[in-house]
């Protein structure tokens, strides 16, 4: 009795698995609104990054940064992403964040030993160490808001189309090759 309500569940999940898994077909680049931001990967060379003009059966058309536009045939895509917005801001500030506090923690304790240990003034708060612990906060976070901003320049992406036949360890990584793109006319 307790195998077949196990074996329920279990056929249960194995159904839920596989219906939530994603397809990536053609049907989500033909929902692409247009002004979209993507990047298009071609299936031998070649990388497009813009935004959608408009959608067809059997291409796309992107309209890139430096003005171009491009046709661009179903046949020839190997992966469509969705450009997502960087965070520069957020991880700056959460690097700066954690730069401070590991520049205080590394300042008081470069300081711990060089204090002398007077009667009145407690340990914590003796004039080297908080003078070192805010120095290095303040240079840790520096670096660390600079790291954080380095880290949230990059763009996030959503993987929505795969072609099938496309292998991305063959693709050589050169920017759009003009023998792959139609340009629009």
């Amino acid at each position: 009795m307790i195998m077949r309500g196990m074996a329920a569940i279990f056929c249960v999940f194995m159904l839920s698995t596989v219906s939530l898994a994603r397809t990536y077909t053609w049907q989500a680049v033909q929902g692409l609104a247009a002004g979209m931001p993507v990047k298009v990967q071609m299936m031998r060379s070649g990388t497009v990054i813009g935004r959608v003009i408009s959608v067809s059966a059997s291409s796309i058309v992107v309209h890139t940064s430096n003005g171009s536009t491009y046709v661009i045939r179903r046949a020839r895509i190997g992966r469509i992403y969705i450009m997502g917005k960087t965070k520069i801001i957020r991880d700056g500030l959460i690097g700066a964040g954690i730069g401070g506090i590991t520049g205080a923690v590394t300042g008081a304790a470069l300081a711990k030993g060089n204090a002398p240990n007077g009667p009145v003034t407690p340990q914590c708060c003796q004039p080297d160490r908080v003078y070192l612990a805010a120095f290095f906060g303040g240079i840790f976070s520096v670096i660390g808001a600079i790291a954080g901003a380095l880290i949230g320049f990059r763009h996030t992406r959503t993987l929505i189309y795969k072609c099938r036949h496309h292998h991305p360890l063959k693709m050589k990584s050169h920017t759009h090759s003009m023998g792959m793109i139609l340009p629009a006319a």
